[in-house]
């Protein structure tokens, strides 16, 4: 404790703008989680989404035009391949990594596979499927529209922190001057602002 005759200082931490700093830094950082697993959830959704609507459709068209024709062809492009099992029949000719599926919505291993097993009084429809590419074009636009996103919360955020110290700024002078002050000069003319 100072006696009483001598130059009593306080000194005051000036934490305004760092604080603000850190709350701007903060926000951003959030927002950047936010947009960033948003991002990831919902291409993963509407991954899921077309796969599941691309298959039955590929499934109802082939299943529409076997009732008309019993010998429809079975899809065979470059990204499906489709296999039938009438109803009895050997599983023999699938290939042996589709021989061990029931019916249902399965991904298959490798390369973003799906299959779908449809059950009909006639048989078994096999489709496998590749999503590469769909996988790769959502991927693709959800980083692009993720970076963005991110651009613009920084740049939002850098230019409200401008912004906020330019506002802040007279107090914290303010408060400099204050933390300088000795009450016990007696000196109210003191602050030099």
């Amino acid at each position: 404790r100072p006696d009483a005759g001598s130059a009593f200082v306080v000194v005051m931490p000036q934490g305004l703008p760092r604080k603000l700093r850190r709350a701007f830094i903060l926000q951003a950082v959030t927002a950047s989680f936010a947009i960033v697993i948003g991002m990831y959830v919902a291409g993963n959704i509407v991954s899921e989404l077309l796969a599941t609507q691309r298959l039955r459709s590929e499934a109802d068209n082939y299943w529409n035009g076997r009732a008309g024709d019993p010998d429809y062809r079975l899809p065979k492009t470059s990204t499906v391949n489709g296999y039938f099992v009438p109803a009895g029949g050997s599983l023999e000719v699938l290939p042996g990594d589709l021989r061990k599926f029931g019916p249902g919505m399965f991904e298959l291993p490798g390369h973003s596979r799906r299959l779908l097993v449809d059950q009909h009084q006639e048989g078994r429809l096999y489709l496998a499927v590749s999503f590469q590419l769909v996988d790769a074009v959502i991927r693709w636009a959800g980083l692009l529209s993720a970076l963005l996103a991110l651009l613009v919360v920084y740049a939002t955020s850098w230019l409200t922190y401008r912004r906020s110290l330019r506002l802040v700024e007279p107090v914290n002078r303010l408060a400099q001057e204050v933390s300088r002050w000795n009450p016990a000069s007696g000196d109210a003319n003191a602050f030099s602002l």
